[in-house]
């Protein structure tokens, strides 16, 4: 036995320092060990064996328990099973062999390769060995508060053979007038019925020592739940003889046994409990409560059909049908079991089934019973498109008439746009037959015509019309279907085959009906852009000058929608053909016609063009007193450059209409001070070139320039600079005085935007990139002055070096291409600054000579401008005109 003392050296070894071994690692030690020791030599018969084993095992160290065990399965490996048995009583105690058959179920992973525990089982129960239990008192009363390897196998779900193992255990615990309890009041009665061990059921229930309806506590499994589990029918009717409630509800689902029966996967298994389910409880005359409840609200009948896991799910229907299921039973969400099969894929077969069932049993099967929702089960067959099951319902009287909480009848569904061509198609062709009034209407006021006209079926609308779907009728919205046609992005075959068909049905389409807001189909079509629509309408007959509730035709929705030169042109064209006028001066609400809008934001070249062609006046002003030039000259920076301004002068004169260029709005602005409080100077110089009176201009004050920039939301960076200094270079070319009080304005807005403040980037870089220092040298802003010079001279020179004009000849030039990309933001604002400090100065001179009360001569006052900051020139002239005011 030198293997022993081996092992017990090692562990000696490994445990030495630890005060409590762990089991497992103990065991994990021991097999490891074993499977590289040299091959043990066994007496050849177990009891020899046995007996010197047990001798050298210290039953109080769980290290010798657990070698002793180990040791004890490679020797029932060794011997088998077929050489005669020792009896266990006389080597062991019973507490050890309990130890003994309570370690083959504790953790069986750890036991490598191969299933010790159903050895060890196996020659415990083959030895003939019985439990006996230890009276607890002095009459010999037996307590069954006790665990055994019985509940530890049956809790461990590890074992391959658990059934033939815990059959075996059994043998070993074979006290059937004692039903012993784990500590969750877990029985071997429940034991036995969840293992399926038919015989040892029916022990304990001839001893009728136990109860088959008491439930674990842990988990509220009643016994029949548990045979029910794993669908042991033998041991089910067993218990249902012996009185178990088939009605009994399993505690944290509310399942009754007819709920687990119909939660099996197999499905024959499923009708052979069924079919003994119901013979037992006729037979032995019990009640079984078919239609309750389970805690989701659902009967058996519904679960079948809300599940139909297997394929016989339409014999479980019939079963529950002939024993008295309720088929009409309302359940969650108030739907009956017909409407559970008509919400899935085609389960016609299902339908065929609960209606032949409802037939035999002789009861009504309500096909129009109404959900929560209002809906019939031919509403959800319908919407799932299941033609098999809706012309099931159909040919047993569903009525395709009534309508669901919303209105919709079964047309309505049909129409919907979630369903494919083919489905819809077949569908339609069936419900249409039997529908009583093609123009029902949902609670919203729209007819299957509105609605299969918004999901795009064609073939639908057709046929819809072709069995007398009104076109002309309005929704809720006040919109007909033409209405809806010219609303879908993809509506031209749409809207040619709606006037297709009216024609050859000799209806008659109202093209120019409104809906609610006023509008008529053309104006939807001209406000989402539909081209082919308009043209349409146009043919037949729309007319452009309706005006909607807020006074707009369809020419002022056309001209507020960007990008539409190809589209102004079409719908032109089509309004000059007779009997068409146009009425190009038409006025809205706010009195603005169409030009107001064409020259407002969207620069809108062509249609400008086109309207003042066609005769639109140019004076004529809206609610505010602006005409359309003024509109012209509130557009944003970015717009400035469009050519808009110039367009809208030279067509005019082409034209010869006579422009009221300085008329005043209502607030008393003429386009030249608008253009001006905005920052256009490309408009500003079209208005000068073309007359504008400077005369009687007044340069716009902070508030009012501040009021522009919130509503038209200016952008004050270079741009911003550069439109201010043209308008100045443009003032000064046109002889208008800027007088002291229109200079400190301009610089105002310089500094409350932040653009005075100066930076030395470029000088920093010219000093640390020597690449950018070396291009800058080459880059000519003007014919003697470089782009490295400029930036090297002093503010005040630099100022004096560099003009208006060099600035917009040199961003024009391929010396601007050549600037290095990272730098031309920086260069731009250092020219713009430059450019902002050469218009300043004069205005630092006049106010620095009447801060210091004309004691010094200009010059002199010319002199200190030049190294004056554009913050120090802004400080000089809010004190002087501080001390002016007082």
């Amino acid at each position: 036995m030198e293997c022993d003392e081996e092992c017990i050296d090692v562990l000696d070894e490994c445990y030495s320092n630890d005060g409590d071994s762990d089991y497992e690692c103990l065991l994990e030690d021991l097999e490891a060990y074993y499977e590289c020791a040299p091959e043990e030599v066994f007496e050849e018969d177990y009891y020899s064996e046995l007996k010197f084993m047990r001798g050298r095992v210290n039953w109080d160290d769980e290290r010798n328990r657990v070698q002793f065990f180990v040791r004890l399965c490679r020797l029932i490996v060794h011997l088998g099973l077929e050489c005669p048995l020792p009896d266990l009583r006389a080597i062991l105690q019973p507490a050890e062999i309990e130890w003994l058959l309570a370690q083959n179920v504790v953790r069986p992973e750890c036991l490598g390769p191969n299933d010790y525990r159903y050895f060890v089982i196996d020659f415990v129960a083959k030895t003939g060995y019985k439990d006996i239990p230890e009276a607890v008192d002095d009459y010999g009363r037996i307590s069954s508060n006790r665990t055994t390897a019985v509940h530890r196998m049956a809790k461990s779900g590890s074992c391959r053979s658990a059934k033939t193992a815990l059959s075996e255990l059994f043998e070993i615990y074979d006290r059937y007038d004692v039903n012993y309890r784990d500590e969750d009041g877990y029985t071997h009665f429940h034991v036995a019925c969840q293992a399926g061990c038919a015989d040892v059921v029916e022990k304990f229930l001839e001893l009728g020592r136990v109860d088959p309806n008491e439930l674990v506590p842990e988990t509220g499994d009643s016994p029949l739940y548990a045979a029910l589990k794993r669908g042991h029918k033998d041991v089910v009717e067993l218990l249902l003889r012996a009185g178990a409630d088939p009605n009994i509800v399993h505690n944290s689902h509310g399942m009754t046994p007819l709920h687990k029966i119909i939660a099996l996967k197999n499905p024959n298994t499923s009708i052979d409990l069924l079919e003994m389910f119901f013979a037992i409880c006729r037979e032995k005359e019990r009640s079984v409560k078919i239609d309750a409840p389970n805690d989701n609200g659902l009967a058996p009948l519904h679960l079948t059909l809300k599940w139909r896991r297997h394929a016989r799910a339409s014999e479980v229907l019939a079963t529950l049908v002939a024993n008295g299921a309720d088929p009409n039973l309302p359940g969650p969400g108030g739907s009956t079991p017909l409407h559970d099969v008509c919400d899935f894929d085609d389960e016609d077969h299902l339908v065929e089934a609960l209606f032949e069932a409802c037939e035999k049993k002789r009861v009504k099967l309500l096909v129009d019973a109404l959900d929560n929702e209002g809906r019939t089960p031919l509403h959800l067959a319908l919407s799932s498109g299941q033609k098999k099951v809706a012309n099931a319902l159909l040919k047993r009287g569903a009525d395709p008439n009534l309508p669901n909480d919303h209105g919709d009848t079964a047309l309505h569904v049909v129409c919907a746009d979630y369903l494919e061509r083919d489905t819809d198609a077949a569908l339609f062709e069936l419900v249409a037959s039997k529908v009583r009034n093609v123009n029902a209407v949902n609670r919203l006021g729209k007819t299957p015509l509105h609605v299969a006209l918004a999901a795009g079926h064609q073939h639908i609308v057709r046929a819809l019309l072709m069995h007398g779907a009104d076109p002309n009728q309005a929704d809720s919205e006040g919109s007909t279907p033409l209405h809806l046609v010219c609303q879908k992005k993809f509506e031209h075959e749409l809207t040619a085959m709606l006037f297709e068909q009216c024609e050859r049905g000799y209806l008659p389409v109202q093209v120019d009906a409104r809906d609610r807001h006023g509008m008529t189909p053309l104006h939807w079509a001209v406000y989402l852009g539909h081209r082919n629509s308009v043209d349409e309408l146009l043919g037949y007959g729309a007319d452009p000058n309706l005006a909607d509730h807020q006074g707009s035709t369809s020419l002022h929705v056309l001209c507020q929608r960007p990008n539409i030169d190809e589209f102004a042109q079409l719908f032109f064209e089509r309004c000059a053909a007779p009997p068409q006028v146009l009425d190009v001066d038409a006025r809205d609400a706010l009195g603005n016609t169409p030009l107001h809008y064409a020259v407002a934001d969207t620069c809108q070249m062509q249609i400008t063009r086109l309207l003042l062609q066609a005769g639109a006046d140019p004076n004529l002003v809206n609610d505010e007193g602006s005409m359309p030039l003024h509109n012209i000259c509130k557009r944003k920076q970015y717009q400035d450059e469009d050519g808009l301004t110039q367009l809208f002068f030279d067509v005019n004169l082409k034209l010869k209409r006579q422009l009221r260029i300085d008329a005043r709005d209502n607030s008393g602005r003429t386009p030249l001070e608008l253009a001006v409080a905005n920052h256009l100077p490309r408009v500003v110089k079209v208005l000068l070139s073309n007359g504008a009176d400077v005369s009687s201009f007044v340069f716009p004050t902070e508030a009012f320039v501040a009021k522009y920039d919130r509503t038209q939301g200016l952008c004050y960076d270079a741009t911003t600079i550069k439109s201010l200094i043209s308008i100045g270079h443009l003032w000064i070319s046109s002889h208008y005085t800027l007088d002291a009080s229109d200079g400190l304005r301009i610089v105002g807005l310089f500094a409350e935007h932040g653009l005075l403040d100066e930076s030395n980037v470029l000088e920093r870089c010219l000093d640390e990139d020597e690449d950018f220092a070396s291009k800058a040298r080459t880059i000519m802003i003007n014919s003697y002055l470089s782009l490295h010079d400029l930036i090297r001279l002093p503010r005040g020179k630099a100022a004096r070096a560099f003009t208006y004009e060099d600035y917009c000849e040199f961003v024009n030039s391929i010396g601007w291409g050549n600037c290095p990309a990272i730098y031309r933001e920086a260069c731009d604002a250092f020219l713009c600054q430059s450019m902002a400090r050469r218009f300043f100065q004069r205005w630092a001179s006049e106010y620095l000579m009447l801060l210091i009360r004309f004691r010094l001569p200009l010059l002199c006052c010319d002199l200190i401008a030049e190294h004056l900051d554009l913050t120090d020139v802004w400080s000089i002239c809010q004190a002087a005109n501080d001390m002016n005011r007082s």
